[in-house]
C-alpha cells in the first residue's frame, strides 16, 4: 500500500495578513505541504502571496468566492491527497507535535474530521 499523502489547506478571503501568519506557522510546525486557496480577495492577496512564494515554499490556488461549505466540498472533491488539514486563516500552529498527532489519529480510521479552538 502506498504511503498516505496529506496537505494543509488555508482558505483566504481578503485576510492576507492573518493568512500569512497561519501559513508561516504551518510551514514551520506542520511538516506537510501547504496550499493557500485565495477566494477572489479584494485586498491584493493574490499578488501578495505570489511575491511571498519567492521566499516560502507553498502552493497558491484560486477559487471563486462562494459559501464556505461549497468551497470546502470542492476542495475535498478535487484533492488528490489522502488527507487534508484545514487551517483557519486566523489560526496558528504553535506546537510541532499537533499535526503528527492528528495524522496518527486519522490513520486509525478511514474517514475522520476533528477540530478544536482555544
Amino acid at each position: 500500500m502506498p504511503a498516505r499523502t496529506a496537505e494543509i489547506v488555508i482558505i483566504n478571503c481578503s485576510t492576507k495578513e492573518l493568512t500569512a501568519l497561519a501559513l508561516v506557522s504551518a510551514l514551520r510546525h506542520g511538516g506537510l505541504p501547504v496550499t493557500v486557496v485565495d477566494c477572489e480577495s479584494t485586498d491584493g492577496s493574490a499578488e501578495f502571496f505570489r511575491k511571498l512564494q519567492r521566499r516560502l515554499s507553498f502552493n497558491l490556488a484560486h477559487l471563486p468566492l462562494n459559501r464556505h461549505g461549497v468551497t470546502l466540498d470542492r476542495i475535498f472533491r478535487d484533492t488528490m491527497r489522502d488527507a487534508l488539514l484545514l487551517l483557519d486563516s486566523d489560526a496558528e500552529i504553535l506546537d510541532p507535535h499537533l499535526v503528527p498527532a492528528m495524522q496518527a489519529t486519522a490513520r486509525a480510521i478511514t474517514r475522520s474530521g476533528c477540530g478544536f479552538h482555544a
